[in-house]
Parts: C-alpha cells; sequence; structure tokens
C-alpha cells in the first residue's frame, strides 16, 4: 500500500503511520507489566510481551528498509525526465520543421512541469521524514540536490525558450 504512487498525502501517511508505531511499541513496553495478578494467580506475561511488542519494530524495519529505495527510484525517474527534457530544449533549431518540434515539445513539457514538480515535492518530504527517522546516505541527499538543481534548469531553459 504504502508503495504505491497514488497514495494521498503520502509524507504525512508515511510520518503518521511511523509516529503511530513508535507509540505502540512504547505503550506496549510500558503497559504490559512483566507479571499480572488475578485473584489468587500470578501470570507470566512474558510470552504476550515478546508477541506483541516485536510486531511495531518490525514494521518500523520494513519501512526503513523499502522507504530509501522507493526514494532513490522515483528521484532518479525525475531526474532523467528533467534531464531529456533539458536536452530537448538545448540550443536553437537549424530549420523550421526543428523549430516546430521544439514548439511543441515545450508545450508539452509546460503541461506536464506542474505534475513533476509535485511529485518531486511529495519525494521531498518523504525523503526529509526518511532521513530524521532512519538518517539517508549522503548520495541520497545529492541525488535530491541535483533534481532540484534540474528542475531549475528546466525552468531556465522553458523561460529562454519561450
Amino acid at each position: 500500500m504504502f508503495k504505491d504512487e497514488r497514495l494521498m498525502n503520502p509524507g504525512d501517511s508515511f510520518n503518521l503511520t511511523l509516529e503511530f508505531l513508535t507509540k505502540q511499541k512504547e505503550k506496549f513496553e510500558s503497559s504490559i507489566p512483566l507479571w499480572a495478578d488475578i485473584g489468587f494467580l500470578k501470570i507470566d506475561t512474558t510470552q504476550l510481551r515478546n508477541r506483541l511488542i516485536p510486531s511495531p519494530n518490525e514494521l518500523i524495519k520494513r519501512f526503513q528498509t523499502f522507504m530509501p529505495s522507493m526514494i532513490r527510484e522515483r528521484n532518479e525517474e525525475i531526474r532523467k525526465t528533467m534531464k531529456d527534457y533539458n536536452d530537448l530544449l538545448k540550443g536553437k533549431a537549424p530549420n523550421i520543421d526543428e523549430f516546430v518540434k521544439r514548439q511543441n515539445a515545450l508545450k508539452t513539457i509546460i503541461r506536464r512541469l506542474p505534475r513533476i514538480k509535485d511529485r518531486f515535492g511529495e519525494i521531498n518530504h518523504i525523503f526529509n521524514i526518511a532521513d530524521v527517522k532512519f538518517e539517508m546516505k549522503k548520495e541520497d541527499k545529492q541525488n535530491i540536490v541535483e533534481t532540484t538543481s534540474s528542475i531549475k534548469k528546466l525552468e531556465l531553459a522553458i523561460s529562454e525558450a519561450e
């Protein structure tokens, strides 16, 4: 479910889920005693604790495993798209056919850019959450910066081409 790109407000969903799992883990640890007195019986709850407490931990570890690779893949896809778009708008058109082709490409890029920027904003938001919760790699941080730079280059290329 969390890997689906159509998830509404993915950054908020990730953050709220991670916070919920962390609180659940803490609540299990603090609320379930090692022993429970029920009338004349003293019940050992170790087995119950051992079954309940690892569940939130396991889910948090799964997030820690798939979030960085998901962010990396989505960011790389957008960065590649930005590079392709920048390449389309480079230089001057040598003839009228190339000029028309570039103008049509420019219209398509202008139409698609807001959605791409929204997707990148979501990826960046998820990245910031993951960086706080899991400590992302420096190369992933650099890739985010490079994608931001590619988007700005494309916006500049669009303004020059118009």
